[in-house]
């Protein structure tokens, strides 16, 4: 068995948020990483641009206390706000603000250009072939 397959893999994680945190800052986004984009591309994909911070600790696969941590950051940053629900106060969302909304275009280019660099040269069939792999992989973890 391969045991540098953990350094190729943190390596290849390293280079892509060194990427994307390196094109943010490029595009006058300050102070976002990845793991705050994971929480912006959610929010915006969901419905009225809000959720419920364990809806985005599910969709992003990271637990209550990391995506509390990390909404905290983006609420001092102004890219999103808490909002408690109209109709029952122990619900509070998590929403875009306007900062938020309109880093949108930028984030998703910055998105879409390092999923590009990453898979130059692959075929849909290696993507397909590689994206089970890593799942299995995930699953046995």
């Amino acid at each position: 068995m391969d045991k540098d397959i953990f350094n190729k893999m943190k390596n290849i994680r390293k280079k892509a948020n060194d990427y994307f945190c390196e094109q943010m800052k490029k595009n006058n986004i300050k102070k976002i990483c990845s793991s705050h984009g994971s929480i912006l591309i959610a929010l915006y994909r969901a419905e009225n641009s809000r959720m419920q911070m364990n809806e985005i600790a599910k969709t992003i696969k990271r637990s209550k206390s990391t995506v509390t941590e990390l909404v905290n950051k983006l609420v001092r940053l102004d890219y999103v706000k808490k909002e408690k629900c109209s109709s029952d106060s122990r619900i509070t969302y998590i929403k875009l603000t306007k900062k938020g909304q309109k880093i949108k275009d930028k984030y998703e280019r910055i998105y879409n250009n390092l999923l590009e660099k990453t898979f130059k040269g692959f075929s849909d069939d290696e993507i397909r072939f590689l994206k089970g792999l890593l799942n299995r992989l995930n699953n046995n973890l």
